[in-house]
């Protein structure tokens, strides 16, 4: 390399003497010559490249292909936890140590099965009501004794004909439940769950989503607010003669009965659900004191009713959300002499009301009306959520824009895009007032007041329990137990909180005697009791089935 290098330069030396014309000539022939040394030397090099650049080059190619998959995929994951005003933001988030392949389990899931459970624990309470007797549901509306007053009842082993004082009417004739919206409208459900739920992911979105904390304080307030009940007990009145109709009953047929409460159990008879308006009043039906909301607007009967809040007590308070008032609100002056004169013959009138004692003991009526505020009504959740109508630097209030956000969360379908089951809670079919009275009219003369009893709590927790496999009771009534609040799915996939069979035998045993049955298997039942022939079966015994098909 160097005798060539040496040759070129003196080459280059013997051109200075050239001429002009020479010199380009020559310049071009070594630019030539230059072209073909470069090339010369390529090719002397070409036998160590490739090995070299393949060997350094074929690893760091592969991983940038794994690395471009790898942002990818990282890419996609963002996308699906990027946070928006119409997402259940909640729902992708989890506490440290959570299934985080269970949507329940996350922070949104573990909100709504709070808010269930505080839903469930109200219902609760104004079932509660439905169980209990005329004067024990008086002592919680703050009620006198005489007001459930009335005549001696035959049928009634716990009154004495000698001692009046005992002639307190022991059952309710009529129980009218309706549920009401914010503009008094009636609903079918009975949970604004989801309506809350997406109005609070809303407001969240636009300070700090992941505040879970904040979230579920902010629910509870709104759901505190959107929920009232009022429960009001009508005077005591009196039919043209209940006693001597129950005696042209034909022969009590348990068989039959049994298959009627079945039938009415899966639907099959279609019976009327209980309305909020009284049937047609005649006679003494018509001196009854109905609830408020069945004379007047439901709106009007809400206000009123709310207003009347006053006179609730400390114990009435504890029930939850909600009013609690007699019907005459705080026993207006003058309603309890009218109460007291109604059981009260005069002695002008004593042949006349000995008649009347002989044929109706008198009937006493419960009324419940509940409101649940949902999105969609003039009066409406956007207007009750004190918080979401506070501007700040972040939030301007429920604007259309923020309210359609709302709406548009509330529409999806949550179980597919969230995988968390959430529905506006429907009641079960349940067994009219009417219906349930006149199975009771058909239980035969010489059964126990506590079978009676038994018969009447089982009916009238027809479409208030869901059945639930394995569900056992908690506590008697249904303060406490929590009735259709989210739990974890039994073998059949069911989530709502109730009971099974045995389970739904020992609750209603242990609701009306107050003694919890040692056993709530079906299995333990049998031991329970004393066995019974067939021939002398009585309503309140319980019947179960051997083998693989028991209960």
């Amino acid at each position: 390399m160097n005798i060539h290098m040496n040759q070129l330069k003196r080459l280059i030396d013997k051109t200075k003497d050239l001429s002009p014309r020479s010199q380009q000539a020559v310049a071009v022939c070594m630019m030539i010559a230059a072209g073909a040394v470069s090339i010369g030397v390529s090719e002397w090099y070409v036998p160590k490249v490739p090995a070299i650049s393949v060997q350094e080059t074929s690893e760091p190619a592969a991983q940038k292909e794994v690395e471009e998959e790898t942002a990818a995929e990282r890419e996609t994951e963002e996308e699906t936890f990027i946070p928006a005003a119409d997402k259940f933001n909640l729902a992708f988030l989890f506490e440290d140590g959570a299934d985080v392949s269970n949507p329940m389990d996350s922070l949104g899931g573990r909100i709504y099965k709070e808010l269930s459970a505080m839903e469930a624990d109200w219902l609760g309470n104004i079932y509660n009501y439905t169980g209990m007797t005329p004067e024990e549901a008086a002592r919680h509306l703050g009620r006198s004794r005489e007001s459930v007053m009335g005549k001696y009842n035959r049928n009634d082993e716990k009154q004495k004909k000698s001692d009046p004082s005992t002639w307190t009417i022991h059952s309710w004739k009529k129980i009218n439940m309706a549920i009401y919206d914010g503009d008094g409208k009636k609903l079918s459900g009975d949970s604004n769950l989801k309506d809350i739920l997406s109005m609070i992911s809303v407001y969240t979105f636009y300070h700090d989503y992941e505040d879970h904390h904040a979230f579920l304080e902010h629910a509870r307030q709104l759901w505190n607010d959107s929920h009232t009940y009022t429960v009001s007990m009508g005077n005591v009145y009196y039919c043209d003669g209940c006693l001597d109709e129950d005696e042209e009953y034909e022969e009590f047929d348990l068989d039959t009965l049994m298959k009627g409460i079945a039938a009415e159990a899966t639907g099959a008879l279609a019976p009327e659900t209980a309305s909020a308006e009284p049937p047609p009043e005649s006679g003494a039906q018509a001196e009854t004191l109905a609830e408020t909301a069945a004379e007047t607007t439901a709106e009007d009967s809400l206000n009123s009713e709310i207003v009347a809040a006053s006179v609730a007590t400390p114990a009435e308070a504890a029930m939850g959300p909600g009013v609690l008032l007699s019907a005459e609100t705080g026993e207006a002056e003058g309603t309890k002499d009218a109460a007291e004169n109604q059981t009260e013959p005069s002695d002008e009138s004593e042949g006349a009301k000995e008649e009347e004692e002989i044929s109706c003991p008198g009937h006493i009526d419960l009324n419940i009306t509940i409101r649940i505020t949902g999105m969609d009504e003039r009066k409406s959740l956007f207007s009750l959520d004190q918080k979401g109508n506070t501007e700040d630097e972040f939030w301007s209030g429920w604007s259309d824009d923020m309210r359609n956000y709302a709406r548009l969360l509330r529409d999806q379908d949550w179980f597919e895009n969230y995988g968390i089951s959430i529905s506006n809670i429907a009641p079960g079919q349940s067994i009219s007032a009417e219906e349930i009275s006149a199975y009771m009219a058909q239980l035969p003369d010489g059964i126990s007041q506590t079978r009676r009893d038994l018969v009447r709590f089982a009916l009238e927790s027809v479409g208030k329990v869901p059945y639930y496999w394995g569900g056992k009771p908690s506590a008697r009534g249904y303060t406490g137990n929590l009735f259709g609040s989210i739990v974890e799915p039994d073998k059949k996939g069911r989530i709502r909180k109730g009971l099974d069979c045995s389970g739904w035998i020992s609750w209603v045993y242990w609701s009306v005697t107050g003694n919890h049955l040692p056993s709530e298997s079906t299995a333990g039942l049998v031991n329970c009791g004393t066995a019974v022939a067939p021939k002398d079966l009585q309503p309140g015994d319980i019947l179960i089935r051997r083998g693989e098909e028991a209960m």
